[in-house]
């Protein structure tokens, strides 16, 4: 049975109940909604409450954001994960980036905000921040709103959160505690994981890579101020890009580009960021889906965690993965890589 409790924001338990089966996913890439009916809920229960799901080694956690009365005193609970809370608007210095840590960066937007708000409101009993890792030389490529002025408004989750992810593998992982809250910030520190995908105990697997002929491979980038400077990044085998001439793939797709320098910045700061917004979803970018069932003891996907990466081994080709979903029913479905199902994609699909 799955213990359900449902509790205010100082922690006090105002609802608990007990249901045979649950429905749960988790995408870290599109956050949405999640629900449970119950009978007889407490009218103490209201949207805004926390929301805790036990069973075993299963544990999930939200927030309510909507009630819905249906008939013979049955109600829908509908939630969110903790991280929708991350679904606001900030003001970002871009000179931030690649200053200190991106998880430093990360964890100041959440004090700001969430700890020590000047709207007290905002701020969140119980909440805390743990680093788990030091991710250097980031950057998102993040413009000024205004010339000159190195100040921008962007959505803290899709614009930094989400992107962490996806091109330095940070994840934001939530845990609700006895009267705590604790967001963990950075690297799985698990090693990567080997998984072929004709293994037996899959259920059924789906798998989406995103080809093109052209990729780009070699990148030049030219100063705009002069169009004399200049610098070249290369696509490297496993996935990484830099300025050194080595290991590339071949044969080679070069894109000639500009980029303006902004005030407080080198053209050498300019070029790196550019580099991470043309190479940066490179290594994660394919959607790879395997259905097993919850006691699997080779993928182990209860203890799976979003933000492990992993090699999956298909047909002889090796591809570098992420776990970015989860979804749990009476078999898991996990879901690696960054693509969703909207893009256009080569799609091989496999059914046992």
């Amino acid at each position: 049975m799955y213990k359900i409790d449902i509790f205010k924001r100082d922690f006090t338990n105002v609802f608990s109940y007990q249901l045979n089966n649950i429905f749960y996913t988790f995408d870290y890439l599109n956050q949405g909604t999640n629900d449970f009916e119950v009978y007889n809920l407490s009218e103490k229960v209201k949207a805004g409450q926390y929301v805790q799901i036990i069973k075993d080694d299963e544990c999930y956690c939200g927030i309510i954001s909507k009630i819905e009365k249906l008939n013979n005193n049955i109600s829908k609970v509908i939630y969110k994960s903790l991280l929708s809370l991350f679904d606001i608007n900030v003001l970002i210095d871009t000179d931030d980036q690649g200053n200190g840590s991106l998880e430093n960066f990360i964890a100041k937007i959440i004090e700001n905000n969430f700890i020590n708000s000047i709207d007290k409101s905002m701020n969140i009993q119980g909440l805390s921040i743990e680093g788990i890792s030091y991710t250097a030389k980031w950057g998102f490529n993040l413009k000024s709103d205004k010339e000159n002025m190195h100040m921008c408004i962007v959505n803290f989750y899709n614009s930094i959160c989400v992107r962490a992810l996806e091109k330095y593998g940070v994840v934001i992982e939530p845990i609700f505690n006895y009267k705590k809250i604790i967001f963990k910030i950075g690297k799985i520190q698990n090693p990567k994981l080997k998984f072929e995908s004709n293994l037996k105990n899959i259920i059924n697997k789906s798998m989406i890579i995103k080809e093109s002929d052209k990729k780009v491979n070699a990148l030049i980038i030219y100063n705009t101020s002069n169009y004399q400077n200049k610098m070249m990044y290369f696509l490297h085998k496993d996935g990484s890009y830099s300025t050194v001439d080595k290991d590339r793939i071949l044969p080679v797709h070069r894109e000639l580009i500009g980029v303006d320098i902004e005030q407080d910045k080198t053209f050498e700061e300019s070029a790196r960021l550019l580099a991470d917004e043309k190479f940066g979803n490179i290594t994660y970018n394919n959607l790879i889906e395997f259905e097993v069932f919850k006691d699997d003891n080779i993928f182990n996907p209860l203890q799976l965690k979003i933000g492990q990466e992993v090699s999956i081994i298909d047909a002889g080709n090796s591809y570098n993965s992420i776990l970015t979903r989860k979804k749990i029913d009476k078999t898991i479905v996990l879901s690696f890589g960054i693509i969703r199902n909207e893009f256009t994609s080569k799609i091989r699909r496999m059914m046992k």
